[in-house]
């Protein structure tokens, strides 16, 4: 999404997390939100609760004035989307880390942790970040 002539525009749909991120361009401002599955599989059992991500990315050849339209434009944004679970900010595209978005998921949950997290296109096992779903 883009914030052009304080309009919110829809710049392309897919699925996946690799498909979202490979929209934000260098130069421009732009915001993207995912739906994070946490997957819960214990006992035969599968559940499933959806987590929205909010990313605000200013690429990182955005020029230092046009950087200040970023803080009107999340606003923007913001009300467009009304509530998502989490938000991320992005500079670079180190900044877009499925680990920390998964840590940061982790933080923002409940005392019962999923099994792993679905991006649509790869998973994160909680366990391989040191938790226990149990």
């Amino acid at each position: 999404m883009e914030v052009e002539n304080n309009e919110v525009q829809g710049i392309a749909e897919g699925t996946g997390f690799d498909h979202l991120t490979a929209t934000f361009e260098d130069n421009k401002i732009q915001w993207g939100v995912i739906r994070i599955e946490g997957v819960d599989s214990r006992g035969g059992l599968e559940s499933r609760r959806a987590k929205y991500l909010q990313i605000n990315w200013v690429g990182p050849s955005v020029a230092p004035m046009k950087k200040l339209k970023a803080l009107s434009g999340k606003e923007q944004i913001t009300v467009f989307l009304g509530s998502v679970g989490g938000t991320l900010d992005a500079r670079e595209r180190g900044d877009l880390d499925r680990l920390v978005i998964a840590k940061q998921l982790i933080a923002s949950g409940g005392a019962h942790k999923p099994s792993w997290y679905d991006f649509g296109d790869g998973v994160i096992n909680l366990s391989d970040l040191g938790y226990n779903a149990d």
